[in-house]
């Protein structure tokens, strides 16, 4: 009989904790009991909760990147904004399928009590804009030959998009679809992508979806 990786349940059991919980309502004491042991075996394993949260988010960042590498590798040559949509879409994906992670990215309960966890969570925002940023300023593309400062600008504008959907995800109970919301909204932030500007008419469309 394969061992048990203990440490792996207890992230694991943090993640769907978090799917229904503020972060700063999970105690230790209802870690462990999800997995069935006892809160001293818990800290044999990590000697703290911020620990645990901290162990949680490097893994569901290296995962994440995972799917994300694998899920573009057989679109290397298509049009930079059907990559960065294709990108963006597989985050929402792997979100809605792990929505404690979602929670933890965007709940500010835990963040503010710890600077470090709040650092991590960020951190893969910060990957994900990588991501995006490398595949936009692809040189191969005709695209590429804006000028970088105005592709950080869109850059920066795809990651504060995010963010919002995922607030309107958690304030949901994870009932809103993110793919789905991104499908409805991709027309109008295709345009932000390739142009240098948007009309207002196309702001105002943008923020009534």
């Amino acid at each position: 009989m394969p061992k048990r990786n203990r440490k792996k349940e207890i992230l694991n059991a943090l993640l769907k904790i978090l799917a229904s919980a503020r972060s700063s309502q999970v105690s230790t004491a209802q870690l462990a009991s999800e997995i069935g042991i006892s809160e001293a075996a818990l800290y044999r394993h990590f000697p703290s909760k911020s620990k645990i949260y901290d162990s949680m988010l490097r893994q569901e960042e290296e995962n994440l990147l995972q799917e994300i590498t694998k899920g573009i590798a057989d679109k290397i040559h298509r049009d930079v904004t059907e990559r960065c949509h294709h990108i963006i879409l597989i985050f929402f994906e792997y979100l809605e399928a792990n929505p404690g992670l979602a929670n933890l990215l965007v709940c500010n309960d835990l963040n503010r009590g710890n600077e470090k966890i709040g650092r991590r969570a960020h951190r893969i925002f910060r990957r994900l804009e990588g991501v995006l940023k490398e595949h936009y300023l692809d040189k191969r593309l005709e695209i590429s030959n804006q000028p970088q400062s105005s592709a950080n600008v869109k850059i920066e504008f795809l990651i504060r998009m995010i963010k919002g959907y995922l607030v309107e995800f958690v304030d949901s109970n994870f009932k809103s679809k993110l793919s789905e919301r991104l499908s409805m909204d991709w027309f109008l932030i295709e345009k932000i992508i390739i142009e240098d500007r948007v009309t207002k008419e196309d702001s105002r469309k943008f923020q009534e979806q």
